[in-house]
């Protein structure tokens, strides 16, 4: 069971389980994006959110002061994407225009269990982590075709 291309998007039909654990992180993404500036020295954030000029911390620090706060926005509204589409009853119905917003808090969530691996190996996380590329894979492929 994968994704299905629809007239308007795609739509799935998510196990149980599936329903539970995507919903569960990209909540947990939601809640750790919006506390970004108080957990300084997280890999995951800083993953993220990473530093647009790593060598010169002047430009670094102008820059997140510009564009943090909108990048941030932005991968919030994808993970509140998620759960918001994942509180409809099945199928999941991802119109067209909010296809993109799976995409990147797919990839972000994905980001953020590579992390948490890297700090803990953990063969649970790489299970989770190898179950989102699949979804993330699937939906690729069902909105190339």
């Amino acid at each position: 069971m994968g994704f299905v291309r629809t007239e308007d998007g795609v739509e799935r039909v998510f196990q149980p389980w599936e329903r539970a654990l995507l919903a569960d992180l990209s909540g947990d993404l939601a809640d750790l994006l919006r506390a970004a500036d108080s957990v300084p020295g997280d890999r995951a954030i800083a993953r993220l959110l990473p530093k647009a000029y790593p060598d010169d911390a002047t430009a670094a620090a102008e820059f997140a002061d510009f564009a943090r706060p909108r990048l941030t926005e932005g991968k919030v509204a994808s993970a509140e994407a998620i759960l918001a589409d994942l509180a409809a009853p099945d199928p999941v119905r991802i119109p067209h225009e909010r296809v993109p917003l799976w995409l990147r808090g797919l990839t972000d969530l994905r980001l953020v269990l590579a992390e948490r691996a890297a700090e803990r190996p953990d063969p649970i996380l790489a299970e989770v982590s190898d179950w989102l590329g699949w979804v993330l894979s699937d939906l690729l492929e069902t909105i190339e075709d």
